[in-house]
């Protein structure tokens, strides 16, 4: 035993086998300074507590407290001091009160390098008997061994008499490691030899016993590899059980209820779930192949910045992770819509669901909802991304349509949209639908029912109807507002042409197309019965009239005249009439200018193209309209010409007679009164 004639402050006898009682030890880490509570007593100075739970086993030890840094105590401070075995009491505390403690780490032990463990020391149960109940009759008398054993046998005869099921367990034969000791009636016992691994432990069928069997009633292959494995596995589905049958292998959990069941051994599937039900069904009868029943009633985490949860409950997650070439599916329906009776229905739904809200006034309610993600900010993929893709696949027309999204509404009150998209969620996308590379054989890339429009959403939030067919079978594109217009422009929103509304219009214009031979045609229509066409420039800007398609060979012009109050009015005629050319305006006789250009003057011809009149910067000539004499004097053929004669050969009567023959002709010609 450890001696204490040393210092009582800084150490006691320095023994290896047993050290000085400690006053308390750690139940945790703790810091190595200052007076602080341990095991629930607060520590005085100059306390010695068994240290025993740091992070770094390198520190543990005995340690003499103190108002600053603990210093170790002498008689646990040098590598003499301990050994592994090294014991020590600790008499005070919540939890380690008188508990005894030793080192476990192997030797050789080197304080502050070395890791010191310890560990508590059970005893077993110690019995002590009072001196009054002793054999003796003597108070001071001294039990001898032979008092002692007489008391022990009578205690056990008298106080704990043997019992018969004692004798009967002897005759259940030698137990092993693993079975079980049973009573199985009145005074008798039995022995259950143990089971194989994984095997269930439940009552046989007269619940009369207990018994290890195959869990029900599966069977485990665990442990039988290779080929092997397969055999057995493949056994199993060639059974084909009509019951339940739940089996584990290295490969994947079956459960097989299946009379002819497929083989899935080998494929690397993690759960085959197999169900055949040929039995008929009740009116609202539910007959799942697999059922996950999901209750949350709790509540989530909201951040004063959102009032959305952070915690999200999930009743069945796939998480898959593909690297590597190949395909990989994390959800995959394979179904099969079989023959049925002449006149009925059938139906198969590839994945189908119900979502009812019963009580919350703020939520959101999804179907389908897909977040599909190309790397992040940081990463940069070439990836396809579809988010929902459904592909149907028809080879025999039918009387049913064949549809690859299809929408219906069975409340009250109709959804705001078929397809839509929360706000600002297409911002950054180049397109909202695009069917470029799609390939319509025999069918319409949109289809809408007649007298159904098209909306767009104007500047103030609300959508304006701005294409539909009508009831008439034309098709309408119309602006937003009563007096607003539609424009056509190019990729740059540069406008060509624009349409502009006017409210409460009853007249308008009509372009069509014609026949071979014939024309195009731009008219005015409307309810009233008279309606004009009017045609108008911006500005000083003319009117120019082309032929010659893309050559562009101007024909004619109509120029501009500020503050223009007299026109040219142009007129055609009925049978025997003339089509006029006339001037017209608000003056009371304007007259009509018709001139050249430069030395040109003007022309006029008769229907055979022949020129009977023109004047010039030259003079005027006149042209006959046809060959005979016009008065007195034979006129030369064409043109009336104004003759020079030698002034000393030019009679008077000559030039008399030739203004005559000039004045006659004049008259016939209807030039002078």
């Amino acid at each position: 035993m450890a001696t204490t004639s040393v210092d009582q402050i800084t150490g006691y006898g320095e023994t290896v086998a047993y050290k000085a009682p400690c006053r308390l030890a750690t139940t945790a880490a703790i810091a190595l300074s200052g007076l602080q509570t341990i095991d629930g007593v607060i520590t005085d100075a100059n306390d010695r507590v068994l240290v025993k739970d740091q992070a770094d086993d390198r520190e543990n030890g005995i340690y003499i407290t103190s108002t600053g840094l603990w210093a170790r105590a002498r008689d646990f401070d040098s590598n003499r001091d301990v050994t592994k075995g090294t014991r020590v009491d600790v008499t005070d505390g919540t939890a380690n009160s008188n508990t005894v403690w030793k080192i476990s780490t192997s030797n050789p032990i080197t304080i502050g390098t070395s890791d010191i463990n310890f560990v508590a020391i059970t005893f077993g149960p110690i019995s002590v008997v009072d001196e009054d109940d002793m054999a003796s009759n003597s108070a001071t008398a001294v039990p001898t061994q032979q008092s002692v054993k007489a008391y022990t046998d009578a205690g056990i005869a008298s106080r704990q008499p043997l019992d018969a099921d004692l004798t009967a367990l002897a005759g259940i034969g030698t137990a092993v490691q693993g079975d079980m000791i049973y009573a199985n009636g009145a005074g008798t016992w039995g022995r259950l030899a143990k089971g194989r691994a994984l095997q269930g432990f439940r009552q046989n069928a007269g619940a009369t016993a207990p018994e290890w069997a195959d869990f029900a009633p599966g069977y485990d292959v665990n442990g039988f590899a290779g080929a092997n494995e397969n055999a057995r596995i493949a056994a199993l589905y060639a059974a084909a059980p009509t019951n339940p049958f739940i089996y584990r292998s290295d490969t994947h959990i079956g459960i097989i209820r299946d009379t002819a069941p497929l083989n899935y051994q080998g494929t690397r599937a993690s759960l085959v779930v197999q169900h055949r039900d040929i039995a008929a069904g009740g009116t609202n009868e539910l007959i799942p192949g697999v059922v996950f029943s999901f209750n949350s009633t709790g509540d989530g985490v909201v951040t004063a910045a959102s009032d959305l949860s952070l915690s999200i409950w999930e009743g069945v997650v796939s998480a898959h992770k593909k690297t590597g070439d190949g395909s990989a599916q994390a959800f995959t329906v394979i179904g099969e819509l079989g023959a049925y009776g002449a006149g009925q229905y059938n139906e198969f739904g590839g994945i189908c669901g119900t979502i009812t809200n019963t009580g919350s006034n703020h939520g959101t309610i999804s179907g389908v909802e897909f977040l599909i993600r190309d790397g992040d900010s940081s990463t940069h993929f070439d990836t396809a991304l579809h988010a929902i893709i459904g592909r149907v696949a028809r080879y025999h027309n039918g009387a049913r349509d064949a549809s690859n999204f299809f929408a219906s509404s069975e409340g009250t009150v109709g959804p705001a949209a078929i397809l839509s998209a929360s706000p600002g969620g297409l911002h950054t996308w180049a397109r909202g639908i695009d069917l470029k590379d799609a390939i319509f054989t025999l069918g319409q890339a949109v289809l809408l029912p007649n007298n159904t429009s098209i909306a767009w959403m104007n500047a103030a939030a609300s959508p304006i109807p701005v294409m539909f067919l009508s009831s008439a079978d034309e098709v309408w594109l119309q602006a937003a507002a009563a007096t607003g217009g539609v424009s056509v422009g190019n990729s740059a929103s540069a406008r060509s042409f624009r349409v502009a509304g006017v409210a409460s219009a009853v007249n308008y214009v009509e372009a069509s197309g014609n026949t071979t031979g014939n024309t195009p045609t731009v008219w005015a229509k409307g309810s009233d019965t008279d309606i004009g066409m009017t045609w108008g420039t911006k500005g000083a800007g003319v009117h120019s009239f082309y032929t010659g398609g893309a050559s562009f060979y101007k024909q004619a012009e109509i120029g501009h005249v500020a503050s223009a109050v007299n026109y040219v009015s142009l007129k055609g005629a009925v049978t025997t009439g003339h089509p006029i050319l006339a001037a017209a305006g608000t003056d009371s006789n304007p007259s009509i200018i018709v001139r050249g250009k430069g030395t040109g003057g003007v022309k006029v011809q008769d229907g055979a193209s022949a020129n009977k009149f023109e004047v010039n910067t030259t003079g005027i000539g006149f042209f006959n309209i046809a060959p005979a004499a016009q008065g007195a004097i034979a006129l030369p053929t064409g043109t009336i010409q104004r003759t020079t004669y030698a002034t000393g050969t030019v009679t008077l009567p000559q030039l008399a007679g030739v203004v005559m023959a000039i004045i006659t002709d004049m008259r016939a010609y209807g030039l002078s009164g």
